[in-house]
């Protein structure tokens, strides 16, 4: 989680609290159930339940949206995850980076989540609207590489990871093998 999201909530917070806002409570605990996550409940760990992460994505979703008024985000869930372990903290800078990059001044900022395991793999994809006719900046950022980087050092080369634009959406699609304890 970046620095300036903490920054960015902790401002959402000050002005809700100036208006006395029934939001203001239900932001903190979001936010403390993020930094214990991060901190706590994860604590080294290679691999966590599917389920965590996605209530870690959820609670981050939320506080999202307080900056984002005109947003809308879905997550499906197309299989049974109970029994699934990810790497930790591994799909939320692909979500970050769909705030960042998605949407554009008056449009619906609209993104969706799909995760899917069959018998031996778990997919992940994230679709997000974006402006096409925005300049394309020179600088990247580091969410994605690190994300790679991550896949690579985890799976070595037993991964799969695409992006691409169908029209106006940004697409990201990560296939990983289910985690096993043998």
């Amino acid at each position: 989680i970046q620095p300036h999201f903490f920054f960015n909530t902790l401002n959402n917070l000050y002005a809700l609290s100036l208006e006395s806002s029934d939001k203001v409570p239900d932001v903190i605990i979001k936010l403390s159930n993020l930094m214990e996550y991060v901190l706590y409940d994860i604590n080294e760990s290679k691999f966590v339940p599917l389920i965590n992460e996605i209530n870690y994505i959820q609670n981050y979703i939320e506080i999202e949206k307080l900056r984002f008024e005109n947003v809308e985000v879905t997550i499906n869930l197309e299989s049974d995850i109970d029994n699934i372990k990810v790497p930790p903290l591994l799909f939320i800078s692909l979500i970050e980076n769909a705030f960042k990059h998605g949407g554009a001044n008056n449009e619906k900022l609209k993104i969706k989540i799909n995760f899917r395991a069959t018998k031996s793999e778990l997919e992940f994809e994230i679709i997000n609207n974006f402006v096409i006719s925005r300049p394309v900046k020179s600088k990247k950022g580091i969410g994605l590489s690190n994300t790679k980087k991550r896949l690579k050092l985890i799976y070595k080369s037993n991964f799969i990871i695409k992006q691409m634009i169908k029209f106006n959406f940004y697409i990201i699609k990560i296939q990983i093998p289910l985690y096993n304890e043998d």
